[in-house]
């Protein structure tokens, strides 16, 4: 079956496009998912494993934008062009809606792995410092909810991960130092203005799901944001699947599909 997108750039770079689908059946206004995917922000991992999932969901009557952006390996990306690409592809929704039939008041980020940190930073944008280098929007585009697919929520928990197995396995491979040009040391206000943990609370409503088998990304680190979470009064729900790995989550074929669908439609009717 083809695969029918709009292919739109929402900047310059090769990179900085996105791929609107829109649903067969209906006049409209659509609610917009924006999905995000992962790679730990790596040039050699981009959006094509994650469009089976933004077809599902058209398929179920949501229009989604799924994102590309520089990634760490491209000219520009890593800090901050990475981050500058999300917010800059999210707020491009204000664009798209006179053109297309999208309902701004109902959007949401939807991410996996490294997707998923980008998603839930892109909704705690208000909170990050102004002179930060990373706050691009006074006025950041309003998400109604974010749905965190296996996400790395704490950017220096998540260096800590990757230097221990830099120890045990003798490598020289740290995604999230790559990302941020520098260890929590060298850069601990990078780290903080990055992670959505620091950026606490928000105002969205915010859905974690993870596999309890995950090796990349460790459960752990969603139980801890969602600690986290609760104790800001922010509005968020963790799901955990215990038989399940870091990229059955992203499958529509998958135990977790249908729970994934029924959170996004009870995040729009709310």
């Amino acid at each position: 079956m083809k695969d029918h997108f709009k292919k739109i750039f929402y900047g310059k770079d090769r990179e900085q496009f996105g791929e609107l689908r829109l649903p067969e059946k209906g006049d409209g206004p659509f609610p917009m998912i924006v999905i995000i995917h992962g790679g730990f922000w790596k040039q050699a991992y981009d959006l094509k494993h994650i469009r089976p999932l933004a077809n599902a969901f058209t398929k179920h009557g949501f229009a989604t934008w799924n994102i590309e952006y520089r990634r760490v390996g491209h000219v520009g990306g890593g800090w901050p062009g990475t981050f500058a690409d999300v917010s800059a592809a999210l707020q491009y929704v204000e664009k798209l809606a006179p053109l297309y039939p999208i309902d701004m008041e109902r959007v949401v980020t939807l991410g996996h792995s490294a997707g998923g940190h980008l998603a839930l930073w892109a909704a705690a944008q208000e909170n990050i410092p102004e002179n930060s280098p990373i706050r691009f929007e006074k006025n950041p585009l309003p998400v109604k909810g974010v749905l965190s697919l296996a996400g790395i929520s704490h950017l220096e928990t998540m260096y800590q991960i990757h230097h221990w197995e830099e120890k045990l396995f003798g490598s020289d491979v740290n995604p999230t130092r790559d990302l941020l040009g520098g260890t929590p040391a060298q850069y601990k206000e990078r780290y903080e203005h990055g992670s959505p943990s620091t950026l606490l609370p928000i105002s969205s409503n915010i859905v974690l799901i993870h596999g309890e088998l995950d090796i990349a990304v460790p459960f752990a680190m969603s139980k801890k944001f969602d600690e986290r979470a609760h104790a800001t009064g922010t509005k968020v729900e963790l799901i955990p699947f215990p038989d399940l790995e870091h990229y059955a989550i992203i499958q529509p074929d998958t135990k977790s599909w249908p729970v994934l669908l029924e959170k996004v439609k009870e995040i729009f009717r709310e």
